[in-house]
């Protein structure tokens, strides 16, 4: 049984810890309505990809027939982050769009075991879902989040995936996973690093914490005024526990 067995993981990482003791609530009732949900963007706030990115941004554009001269710093100064952005920002056509995505992930799965968490960001996300269930809505294809996930031994600590080809704009997936969860948007928690992905929070009601670590950094995260801005993956557990623990 799946469920049964994801559950089970999750206590013994709670209570095999010498370090330090959880005081959580409820944990009987583990999976009761009303368990709060902690989403996180991917890259950038799971893994440091930046530099794969733009490099398979620009395999994408040679393939294509564009100039390979994208840079980190074209990537980073995009302010609403998402696809059609990022191939206006690398100069392609809006007819090859999809073609330039295709290419971007063939290049990233031939990659995927270059793809690295972010240092100390494994015991994070197991640590998080002993408060809460765990999701991930992310511009990344959904089989890309899924072998990351598979090859840090993360995937069953982490219940929902809604990637890019996922219906609907990150807002709209947001509130989907908040229903199938019966949580409650003041209740969830939308962990990322770009100014979207604040805003997209924002519309979606839920708290947004933005993350100093990513692509846009914490001079442009406060310009949206993100709920919570921290500057390391480790002050994640110091403010979920603050709010979550008895």
């Amino acid at each position: 049984f799946k469920a049964g067995r994801r559950f089970n993981h999750i206590l013994s990482f709670c209570f095999t810890d010498s370090q330090r003791i959880y005081r959580i609530q409820n944990m009987s009732n583990l999976n009761a309505d009303g368990r709060p949900t902690i989403l996180f963007d991917f890259d950038g706030v799971i893994v440091d990809s930046l530099q794969l990115f733009v490099q398979a941004i620009n395999a994408a554009c040679r393939k294509l027939g564009y100039p390979e001269n994208f840079t980190a710093h074209d990537l980073c100064s995009i302010k609403r982050m998402s696809i059609p952005e990022i191939a206006k920002a690398a100069g392609v056509d809006e007819s090859h769009t999809f073609p330039f995505v295709e290419e971007i992930d063939h290049d990233l799965e031939r990659r995927i075991h270059e793809i690295k968490l972010f240092p100390d960001m494994s015991e994070v996300i197991q640590r998080l879902a002993c408060y809460g269930d765990l999701g991930i809505v992310s511009a990344s294809p959904n089989r890309i989040i899924s072998a990351v996930l598979d090859q840090n031994n993360l995937r069953s600590v982490v219940k929902d995936i809604a990637g890019g080809d996922t219906l609907g704009r990150k807002n709209e997936r947001i509130t989907r996973i908040i229903a199938s969860n019966n949580s409650r948007a003041e209740d969830t928690w939308m962990i990322g690093d770009t100014v979207s992905d604040m805003i997209e929070g924002k519309i979606a009601g839920v708290k947004t914490v933005g993350v100093a670590w990513g692509w846009h950094g914490a001079e442009r995260l406060q310009e949206v005024q993100p709920d919570f801005l921290l500057d390391k993956p480790w002050d994640l557990i110091g403010l979920v526990e603050t709010s979550f623990a008895a």
